[in-house]
C-alpha cells in the first residue's frame, strides 16, 4: 500500500516528481504507521474471510472497503500535509475503522452456516 497506492494518491493531489511522491508516501506512512496498519489489516480481513467462508458477500464488501480506505487516506494526507504536526488520530475516526471491521469479520459455525458478526473491542 505504501509503494503502491500512496504515491498514485499523491501524484493526484500535489505532483512533486515520481522520487518526490515516493518520499512524501513513505514519510507519511512513517508518521501514520497504526493508521496504515489499520487499513491494511482491513483489506486482509476484507479479503481472506471472505473469500474462504463467504465467496458472494466478498463482492459487495470489498469495494466498499477498498472505497472507504481510499477515501479515509485521500483525506488523512491533505489534512497532513496541510498541518505540521498531524492531528489525525481522533476516536470517531478509530471508532469508524472498527466498525467497518466488525462487520467484515465472519465466523463459520459448526454446521458450516456463515453469520456476520459484530465483534467488541
Amino acid at each position: 500500500m505504501i509503494v503502491g497506492v500512496l504515491p498514485c494518491l499523491i501524484a493526484r493531489l500535489d505532483n512533486l516528481g515520481l522520487v518526490g511522491d515516493f518520499v512524501a508516501a513513505f514519510s507519511f506512512a512513517k508518521s501514520q504507521l497504526l493508521v496504515i496498519s489499520l487499513y491494511a489489516l482491513l483489506i486482509v480481513n476484507a479479503v481472506l474471510l471472505l473469500l474462504l467462508y463467504a465467496k458472494y458477500l466478498f463482492l459487495l464488501i470489498f469495494p466498499v472497503v477498498l472505497m472507504v480506505i481510499f477515501t479515509r487516506l485521500n483525506k488523512d494526507y491533505l489534512l497532513w500535509s496541510k498541518s505540521e504536526p498531524p492531528e489525525i488520530s481522533s476516536g470517531i475516526y478509530y471508532g469508524s475503522a472498527l466498525f467497518l471491521l466488525a462487520y467484515t469479520a465472519i465466523i463459520v459455525s459448526r454446521d458450516s452456516t456463515c453469520y456476520l458478526t459484530v465483534l467488541t473491542v
